[in-house]
């Protein structure tokens, strides 16, 4: 059995990216290395093509709740049965679902469409029950317990939803304005941080000088009520404008002796190094 001793920080990078629309989550999660699968939830991959216009090993699929005649979409099925298959075989360095919070969505919409209880045309409008938090809650619990297996980076990004919560059961005086990471339920938004070693929180900061750009920061440690976390030897404030996190992190890093890197980078290296001696 391993030894906690023999175990070292870095290696595999666990990342969950919060913060408001604009913040930058999507364009540092594509600064880890290729290849690169992105699960884009949020339909919004187009900053990665301003700010990476170079880079040819970002592989993409947009996901929606049902089937579409989109080329690059697959529906919310085919992408669980995809991200399972990752446990048996995973060509990629980095993989990214962008982002958890509308995959929460888009698993209690299928779940609604499946059911039956959901049909616009028809004027039949949803109300979600038990079974569809329910699934909510397994499906991203065990998409999450298939991040363990899986021999490269991984990165969920996530939105905090403004939501009102009764402290007290029953007491409707009791409710109090809470940041969730999901639309549904209760429990999803409270398990997910719980399979991330980094959990960052990113903002930007306003700039006075008119037509200047925002300057963009990520929090290590917990501000207020975003909570955040770290493992790695970084501080706890980090400024990212016109940077890229993942060289950000490496250079912090370096000054450590510590490096992120997946085992297939690792035993690349390792075998450059020997046929160079």
């Amino acid at each position: 059995m391993p030894n906690l001793n023999t175990k070292k920080i870095g290696g595999l990078f666990r990342g969950l990216f919060v913060g408001d629309p604009g913040t930058g989550k999507t364009i540092a999660a594509g600064s880890f290395p290729g290849p690169m699968k992105i699960y884009d939830f949020d339909d919004r991959v187009d900053p990665l093509l301003s700010f990476y216009p170079l880079r040819n090993d970002i592989e993409y699929v947009t996901v929606v709740s049902q089937d579409s005649e989109r080329k690059d979409c697959i529906n919310f099925m085919e992408f669980c049965k995809e991200f399972m298959d990752l446990q048996d075989r995973c060509p990629y360095e980095t993989v990214i679902i962008d982002s958890i919070t509308q995959m929460s969505n888009c698993c209690v919409l299928y779940s609604l469409f499946i059911n039956g209880e959901f049909n616009l045309k028809k004027g039949k409008l949803p109300r979600p029950q038990f079974e569809e938090y329910k699934a909510e809650t397994a499906t991203t619990l065990r998409i999450l317990e298939v991040v363990k297996s899986l021999p490269a980076h991984f990165i969920a990004t996530a939105h905090p939803i403004s939501k009102l919560e009764v402290t007290v059961p029953g007491d409707l005086e009791s409710l109090r304005p809470i940041l969730s990471l999901t639309g549904y339920g209760t429990k999803t938004p409270s398990m997910i941080p719980i399979g991330f070693n980094e959990m960052y929180h990113f903002y930007n900061q306003t700039v006075n000088q008119p037509g200047q750009a925002p300057k963009r920061f990520i929090s290590t440690v917990a501000t207020g009520e975003m909570p955040s976390k770290t493992a790695l030897p970084l501080p706890p404030t980090i400024e990212l404008t016109n940077k890229k996190l993942y060289n950000v992190i490496q250079a912090y890093l370096a000054e450590h002796n510590v490096k992120l890197e997946t085992a297939r980078a690792k035993a690349s290296v390792q075998k450059a190094e020997v046929q160079t001696t």
